[in-house]
């Protein structure tokens, strides 16, 4: 027990168990397992097991912190207690009374009993004298026999979800999020993570014999985004290790159709719709290449099994690297895994907020800013005006997008564009505000537009703001043009190259430029779908429940400015290093891509012609 990591345990008051962290049900485990084979293996005559339990009821071996071992026999008399030694040879009726607790211990006696005999958990109230506090508490029980006689043996926690957080840093204030993988992450990430553990915990346990109704209940309130188990954007995902899914109650779940070997999906807090698909259908979903969804599954269920920190970092796609934290589960002889995760990297730096005492200035300095500011005010995108509609093409559609940009202007739709703004001295972060910040973006795709490194940038952080604000039920924000390619093209760059691009069947509003002369057109098809989402005109009602009011996006985001614009909404996704790409890097694909491409197209068109 000694070796126990509780370093993520931190706690205003001494103890460190006080919290249903994973760790504090793997020590608990460890401890209960501990005290057992120690009983077993010294309790060679009736003497000598006595012997033990009295050494449990005053020794050091069979503590932790506040974790500690109880043993009772099948009629309910303690006969040894890690904590309180008085307790021996009281029964339970007896200790609830000691202690003030009001609760029926004949029935908590049963349940211990039947926890005990199949191997499980039960819950109960619990007092604590030297706190002067009463909670619930959690105890894996588990029988021994001891020369035919039975006791089961116990070791409980205190079943109270950790404290999570809401600011990442106290000096700089930046919100806590999964969007980066600080202090305050993990301990959001592990304190949801371990209620879920808590909840499942009771609801597989044999004490209980409602258990698929209540498994069936949690996974729903994990669907359902329930305040339980999630906190901002830190949430859970649960998966079986086989295809066959679960069947708990009326909730039934499965990927038998699937059966590609990467798990299936009965649970998900962050995007109910990977809910009865598989790592290999989620994965592709989102156009990440790698890891495949065997891999990643294979990962997590390795980590899942492992008895130490239970957390894996694997590279998500080609950009970012995740860090999950792992548990298992076990319901009628098949395995469940609970993962939760986030971005594995420091907080951006333009994320932080960074308070200036104007005080410390110097009156030169002081006019030196002014003098800057008004510098950049014609260009400055700010965070209470921020743009309606953000364009991102390259030089090649000038004046297409020119054309584009002046049609929505007419129709009093604030643009930016990146030429827009010469001689601005802050050109970075004024592109990256306003591309955070507004409400719309349209993309007009080329195939140059896909070997340039910036354009792909922003296209992979527009399609992930537009993943942020589908998931927190906000509105469709991605409108893309294919300018002189078409879907089949576009998704050859996709599954080829890797890229976290865009799948343009997941409710993006598309229009593919066959002819130039039909670009007056195509742009009002573009501006009446903006106009529509804006308004809540919305016939085809995309991915919205029929029965659920929309007002529109326009009404949504007013609401969002006022409260300090997106970039202030925890979890949302933040521009980092979009404009700081060397030039030597490349985009979507390498420049030689579609000259090899078409090559390939014009050999497959030969071959068919001679076939033919």
């Amino acid at each position: 027990v000694a070796d126990v990591d509780d370093t993520v345990q931190e706690s205003e008051t001494e103890c460190k168990f006080v919290y249903n962290f994973p760790s504090t049900f793997k020590t608990a485990l460890k401890l209960l397992s501990h005290s057992i084979s120690h009983i077993i293996s010294s309790a060679t005559s009736l003497n000598e097991a006595f012997q033990v339990l009295s050494f449990i009821s005053g020794g050091e071996n069979f503590r932790l912190d506040d974790l500690y071992t109880f043993v009772y026999d099948f009629d309910g008399t303690c006969v040894a207690h890690g904590l309180f030694g008085e307790f021996v040879n009281r029964s339970l009726h007896e200790v609830f009374e000691t202690l003030g607790i009001e609760l029926d211990s004949k029935k908590l006696h049963e349940e211990f009993k039947e926890a005990a005999t199949k191997g499980g958990a039960v819950s109960y109230k619990w007092h604590d004298p030297c706190s002067n506090s009463t909670f619930e508490k959690i105890s894996f029980l588990f029988q021994l026999n001891i020369n035919g006689r039975p006791y089961y043996a116990g070791v409980g926690f205190e079943n109270t979800r950790a404290p999570v957080y809401a600011i990442a840093d106290d000096k700089e204030k930046t919100p806590c999020s999964s969007s980066f993988g600080v202090e305050c992450s993990t301990k959001n990430a592990l304190a949801i993570l371990g209620q879920v553990l808590a909840n499942i915990t009771l609801a597989t346990s044999p004490a209980y014999s409602s258990n698929d109704e209540s498994l069936g209940q949690v996974l729903r309130a994990i669907n359902e985004q329930d305040e339980m188990f999630r906190y901002k954007d830190f949430s859970v995902s649960v998966f079986s290790t086989s295809s066959r899914g679960i069947t708990a109650g009326k909730y039934n779940i499965s990927c038998a159709t699937v059966d590609d070997g990467s798990g299936c999906c009965i649970a998900d807090g962050f995007d109910h719709g990977r809910v009865g698909k598989s790592w290999q259908q989620i994965l592709a979903h989102e156009g990440i290449n790698s890891p495949s969804g065997i891999e990643l599954h294979n990962s997590l269920v390795s980590t899942s099994e492992s008895w130490s920190e239970g957390d894996l970092v694997y590279s998500y796609g080609r950009i970012y690297k995740k860090r999950a934290h792992v548990e298992r589960f076990s319901y009628k002889n098949e395995t469940f895994y609970v993962v939760t995760e986030y971005i594995n990297r420091e907080i951006p730096y333009h994320v932080k907020t960074r308070p200036v005492a104007l005080w410390t200035l110097s009156l030169l300095g002081l006019l030196s800013l002014v003098f800057v500011f008004l510098s950049c005010l014609p260009y400055w995108n700010r965070r209470d005006n921020p743009y309606d509609v953000f364009l991102i093409h390259t030089d090649e559609q000038r004046e297409s997008v020119d054309a584009l940009k002046n049609d929505l202007e007419a129709q009093d739709l604030s643009c930016f564009l990146d030429r827009d703004m010469l001689g601005n001295r802050q050109p970075i972060s004024t592109m990256e505000n306003a591309l955070a910040g507004c409400r719309h973006v349209v993309v007009v795709i080329s195939r140059t537009f896909l070997t340039r490194p910036h354009p792909c940038s922003e296209l992979q952080y527009a399609f992930e703001k537009f993943e942020w604000l589908k998931r927190e039920d906000h509105w469709h924000s991605l409108f893309v043009v294919l300018y002189d390619l078409n879907v089949r093209d576009y998704r050859r760059v996709r599954i080829t190259t890797g890229f976290h691009l865009p799948n343009l069947q997941d409710n993006i509003q598309m229009e593919v430029l066959n002819n130039r002369e039909d670009w007056g057109s195509l742009c009002e098809r573009l501006i009446s779908a903006i106009q529509d989402e804006d308004q809540g005109r919305d016939a085809n009602n995309r991915g919205r429940e029929q029965n659920e009011p929309w007002s529109g996006a326009l009404a949504k985001w007013g609401e969002i400015v006022r409260m300090g614009g997106l970039i202030e909404m925890p979890g949302f996704p933040q521009p980092e290093g979009i404009y700081t790409a060397l030039p030597e890097e490349t985009g979507c694909c390498e420049e030689t891509f579609w000259q090899d491409y078409d090559n390939q197209q014009q050999a497959q068109h030969q071959e068919s012609s001679q076939e033919g």
